[in-house]
């Protein structure tokens, strides 16, 4: 990311040295790479992992939910 302060109406300045917080610019100028969410942006084995957790919790809440069925039934039945 780089810092751009506003000289006049129309133009801008990259500044030469980076301030260590971005408050002080008039507008940050972003590369696309740096707009990429990290979130999606994973490989086949941490999707791998994170399928398998899903599944995992879904199997967990299928049993709860058994054990939960089986403490309802009544006698008469």
């Amino acid at each position: 990311m780089q810092c751009l302060t506003q000289l006049n109406a129309t133009d801008f300045q990259v500044l030469a040295i980076q301030p260590d917080t971005y408050t002080a610019c008039t507008y940050i100028l972003v590369q696309p790479p740096e707009l990429q969410s990290q979130v999606f942006n994973i490989t086949a084995d941490e999707g791998l992992q994170l399928s398998a957790a899903i599944v995992a919790v879904w199997a967990i809440g299928f049993v709860v939910r058994l054990y939960k069925q089986s403490l309802n039934i009544d006698e008469k039945e």
